[in-house]
């Protein structure tokens, strides 16, 4: 029986505190290699302080920390207790945030106003040159491509990230939030994540310079899906991937992905990490922290 969850305070901390490459969309992290997502061990020991109980038990239902778990700063010095909502979509990020605590997730990392101007910088310049990505069917390099997609890559809107991590949790939960001129992005979202899964669900892809930087390249196998745990009608995209290394460094690496808008903003949440993901207990978490971000809104 899953017990009440006690009132927990998430530590909170700038994201520069994390990995350089802590900012890479889920999606995006198709493409990049998944940055600092590379492998779930270097999730753990470069994305996610300590001081957290285990919630990949597999269940079907989140459960709560014992009471005085999950509260440790962690590595990195004194952090933030809080973080600045005045805007919309600050206030939403942070009640998924204050939610994924509830579920023993409280070191926290908010990403920067910079950090989000330089991952919209990246991510245009990879864009527009999607040469160094090779497919595998080729017809299906399109619908890879188009999945490149989170809340924060709208120019100019106002946007947040937080980042929740647990020490004996081996990867990253996130939930991005960010007020879009034209909603029918979404729209066009849910219908390329449809696309992946019905046509492409299997393929193999082969980045440039993944890892090394210098020209080396990676290739992997990615298996794309719906999870098995239903949503509800709040979740408009559910979207479930396994990409496996074929050559290169890494290990396989699975996330879930789940997408909901409320007027005119949209909301991202998503865990990436190991087989452990794929379990209905991180849909049900991811759920609920897409649940009471969309109530802020």
């Amino acid at each position: 029986m899953t017990r009440p969850a006690p009132s927990v305070r998430p530590r909170r901390r700038s994201l520069a505190a994390l990995a350089p490459l802590a900012v890479l969309p889920l999606t995006a992290g198709l493409l990049a290699g998944c940055g600092a997502y590379e492998s779930p061990e270097e999730a753990t020991s470069a994305s996610t302080p300590a001081g957290h109980p285990d919630v990949g038990s597999g269940t079907s239902q989140p459960s709560a920390p014992a009471e005085g778990e999950g509260t440790s700063s962690g590595e990195g010095g004194e952090a933030a207790e809080g973080a600045e909502a005045d805007r919309p979509d600050q206030r939403a990020a942070a009640a998924a945030a204050e939610r994924a605590a509830s579920f023993g997730f409280t070191e926290q990392a908010v990403a920067t106003e910079e950090q989000v101007s330089g991952l919209r910088e990246d991510v245009r310049l990879r864009q527009s040159n999607t040469t160094g990505t090779r497919v595998d069917p080729s017809e299906c390099k399109s619908a890879l491509t188009a999945v490149d997609w989170s809340p924060l890559l709208a120019p100019g809107s106002a946007a947040s990230r937080i980042d929740v991590g647990s020490a004996t949790f081996r990867g990253t939960g996130t939930v991005e939030v960010a007020a879009l001129e034209d909603i029918g992005v979404v729209d066009q979202h849910v219908q390329n994540v449809d696309r992946l899964v019905q046509d492409c669900g299997e393929l193999s892809f082969t980045v440039d310079g993944t890892f090394s930087g210098e020209g080396g390249a990676a290739t992997f196998e990615l298996a794309s899906s719906v999870p098995e745990a239903e949503t509800s009608q709040a979740v408009e995209s559910a979207l479930l991937w396994t990409r496996s290394p074929v050559s290169g460094d890494g290990a396989p690496a699975t996330a879930q992905v789940l997408v909901g808008r409320q007027g005119e903003h949209a909301v991202m949440v998503s865990f990436i990490g190991s087989s452990q993901v794929a379990d209905a207990e991180f849909t049900a978490m991811a759920q609920a922290m897409l649940d009471a971000a969309l109530a802020e809104l």
